[in-house]
């Protein structure tokens, strides 16, 4: 145990199944609570695990690679298939779901109790050990030789994944806790509705053995594949069967909780990466910093579109902004904080057409257009790709 406890927390995170890193981590803040550089690290092996073992799980039921799953959050993972997947049904995709939300809380909680302003975690991620379908010697490899074995591509070799540093600190802390609210909340309104008449119908274009009375899907011709595997009838489908019932009502209410909680991990994020006066291998940056992320500046313009931009979000999830309704003639909007709170069943072909808005609207400020506009002019139309990064 004291060679454990000497080791750099940093060093805990990689060359060891991760599962191993979150059990030494623990270990070693467990033995000096007031170590915030453990308490970072734990945090960080935590919230690995979680899409760790959630992508284990996926692969244990044969998720597919398609154009759908491609298209939803959280399905769209690297993973190889899986010549003997175990069934699955919309019950057991629900409790997969809820672990891997049960996993998030956990990290954010312990990232919670970071709040050092010098705290700082030299990462490695590329050393950081994956087992995401089990096919690796002993379960696990390494993600840069992970991801080289997907791509088909050369071994780069340890020494790049090595030289290939983030020097994680405050600013990071609460973005990693951002994210791990934002995947709650994803995870929990997937959850909210009863998925069985989707899975049972169209569950063949997500896994390799939905469960399912229609044993043609899988058997028989298809009519016309516009994506490998993908039929155009069971797109269409999978699209009309987007009217789901209500199951959990709770489930989105603690979704607008963890959304309006990403929001403030948001801004304490920012308020910690433009106080920093370094300049040291930086993830997300300040105007004055530089990132490691290849060709990308940041400046204080693009900071302020941001948080004005989740501002007006906030606003939005605590109903004191309505969403301007496509459908309205008077003015009317949509309270998103009622969408949340009063939940209903949902039909995304009737949220299209605007009927299945209309017990939300209501008179009031509307949101207004022009942030998310100097935002895209801003960023020069890679919104998308700047929110994924930052959060």
């Amino acid at each position: 145990m004291p060679l454990l406890l000497a080791a750099a927390p940093a060093e805990l995170l990689v060359d060891r199944p991760l599962a191993q890193s979150v059990e030494q981590l623990q270990a070693a803040v467990n033995a000096a609570p007031e170590d915030q550089n453990a308490r970072f690290a734990l945090g960080v092996a935590q919230f690995c695990r979680a899409v760790e073992k959630i992508a284990g799980r996926l692969h244990e039921h044969g998720m597919l690679q398609t154009g759908v799953t491609d298209a939803l959050p959280i399905f769209r993972m690297p993973l190889p298939p899986n010549p003997k997947p175990a069934e699955i049904t919309a019950e057991k995709l629900d409790a997969i779901l809820a672990d891997f939300a049960a996993d998030l809380v956990q990290a954010e909680q312990t990232l919670a109790g970071v709040n050092d302003p010098a705290v700082k975690l030299a990462l490695r991620p590329a050393l950081i050990q994956l087992d995401l379908n089990g096919a690796a010697p002993g379960g696990e490899m390494p993600a840069w030789q992970f991801f080289e074995e997907l791509r088909n591509a050369p071994d780069e070799g340890r020494a790049a994944a090595e030289q290939f540093v983030i020097q994680f600190d405050l600013g990071d802390a609460y973005w990693l806790r951002g994210y791990s609210h934002l995947l709650c909340a994803v995870a929990e309104i997937m959850a909210a509705y009863d998925k069985t008449e989707l899975m049972e119908r169209t569950g063949h274009l997500l896994f390799a053995n939905a469960q399912s009375p229609y044993k043609f899907l899988k058997r028989g011709p298809k009519v016309f594949e516009i994506s490998p595997n993908v039929d155009v009838l069971d797109a269409i489908a999978f699209i009309h069967l987007w009217n789901f019932p209500l199951k959990d009502a709770e489930k989105m209410r603690s979704a607008r909780r963890h959304l309006l909680a990403t929001m403030d991990c948001s801004d304490a994020s920012w308020k910690a990466i433009q106080a920093e006066t370094d300049n040291d291998a930086e993830w997300i940056p300040n105007p004055q910093q530089d990132t490691v992320m290849p060709g990308i500046r940041i400046t204080q313009e693009m900071i302020d579109a941001w948080r004005a931009f989740i501002a007006d979000g906030r606003d939005i999830l605590e109903g004191r902004r309505l969403v301007p309704f496509w459908r309205s003639a008077d003015g009317r909007g949509v309270n998103f904080m009622k969408v949340f709170d009063d939940p209903r069943p949902f039909d995304l072909v009737l949220w299209v057409q605007g009927t299945a808005a209309a017990p939300y609207l209501e008179d009031g400020n509307l949101a207004n257009s022009r942030t998310l506009e100097q935002l895209e002019r801003l960023l020069q139309g890679r919104t998308f790709m700047f929110a994924l990064w930052v959060n």
